[in-house]
């Protein structure tokens, strides 16, 4: 066969649309056969990952147009001003930086029982007071005498009017450590308050002192990168003999932690327990029929509240809330922060409500409500009367 003859032939062969191509061989026009093909395709992308986030975006932005009306008056249960400031002032007749015993607590539930409060609600009070006055002790810190010595924590503690954890972060902080380390950045030093507060929590409960080697083994500190971890080792070693041979350095650091609500409990214990408090509501909303997608399900989402409602009983949802986020606390205060995220939950998902496990006074509420008019504040009883057969008809 000649070159060009055979060259002609296999153009003719590989190009797909010639009728003399391998691919097109004996195959007639279908008629409707690209409609088909198409269907498949639609399916094939339905059917997988991408069809899903497709579907959770359509879903969310319909029901980003359900209308959802101004939170009903049998669901506000917040506290008043009134309230919240008789609360308070019985709070902060009782309060201490130290966590409270039974007497003492029982002494707080029993004043708040006289004003129709509960306990729950005193220690939510009693937390946001500990933060406020954090807050207020750090700008005086940045400008007071830091003590000489480690034995002098308690007093200066006292004195200054601030948690003793924060004091000795900061003392950590401002204290030299042998080069090449130098002194510790106040977040490594905040790492290493982290570490001693592990460690006191392991050999409290073992019945024994706080020790170097205890600071050590925890693992709050392997989970530093390699030279963050050199330099906190390194403090902690300078601290306990190198720099101070008595052991005061442990010696107080044991009675920060004793003596602070911050050293009582460990960071994951909190998050346990917030947690906890989360799956308790979810499991509470589908008990009443409810379904829906968890924070968990959602990651492929740019918010995650806790949990985004699908479907239910026509009595459970006919509210229009989308969504609903846990808060494992006392709402209270500035609501600015909150405020941000609420608004970037009902542009992706519609109206929504926050739950407060504590309870929440009125004003952060109504500052939530202005903020996003779409947003509910429920707490649990509320929360109970929005799942409950007596929504009004």
């Amino acid at each position: 066969m000649a070159p060009s003859l055979r060259l002609l032939l296999v153009l003719c062969l590989s190009h797909p649309t010639s009728p003399l191509s391998l691919g097109g061989l004996g195959k007639k026009k279908v008629p409707g056969m690209r409609r088909l093909q198409t269907r498949n395709e639609i399916r094939s992308v339905r059917e997988g990952r991408v069809g899903s986030i497709l579907d959770s975006r359509l879903a969310a932005a319909l029901a980003g147009r359900a209308v959802v009306g101004d939170q009903p008056a049998h669901l506000r249960s917040g506290l008043s001003a009134e309230e919240e400031r008789e609360r308070s002032n019985i709070v902060e007749r009782h309060f201490s930086f130290a966590p409270l015993d039974e007497a003492a607590e029982a002494a707080l539930a029993a004043e708040l029982a006289q004003v129709g409060g509960t306990l729950a609600e005193g220690l939510g009070l009693r937390n946001q007071l500990y933060r406020n006055k954090d807050v207020a002790s750090r700008s005086r810190l940045s400008g007071a005498q830091l003590p000489a010595s480690w034995d002098r924590l308690e007093e200066s503690a006292a004195a200054l009017c601030c948690p003793p954890l924060t004091l000795l972060r900061t003392m950590i902080a401002a204290r030299p450590v042998p080069k090449p380390h130098g002194r510790l950045s106040p977040r490594l030093a905040s790492g290493l308050v982290e570490c001693l507060v592990e460690a006191h929590a392991t050999t409290s409960a073992a019945g024994t002192h706080l020790s170097a080697d205890a600071v050590l083994a925890t693992r709050r500190l392997r989970k530093l990168r390699y030279a963050p971890q050199r330099s906190v080792k390194a403090a902690v070693l300078h601290f306990d003999q190198d720099g101070e041979r008595d052991g005061s350095f442990l010696r107080a650091a044991a009675w920060a932690c004793a003596n602070d609500l911050q050293g009582t409990e460990l960071k994951q214990v909190a998050q346990r327990r917030s947690r906890a408090a989360e799956r308790l509501v979810i499991r509470r909303i589908r008990a009443a029929g409810i379904r829906g997608r968890t924070e968990a399900q959602l990651v492929l989402r740019r918010t995650t509240p806790d949990f985004v409602v699908d479907y239910g009983p026509r009595e459970a949802t006919r509210s229009g809330l989308r969504w609903v986020d846990v808060k494992h606390g006392l709402g209270q205060g500035n609501a600015t922060k909150l405020a941000d995220i609420v608004e970037r939950y009902c542009e992706d998902w519609g109206p929504g409500a926050i739950v407060f496990t504590l309870g929440y006074t009125e004003a952060f509420a109504d500052e939530l409500r202005t903020a996003t008019p779409t947003v509910w504040v429920l707490d649990p009883a509320a929360g109970e009367r929005l799942l409950g057969s007596d929504w009004p008809s």
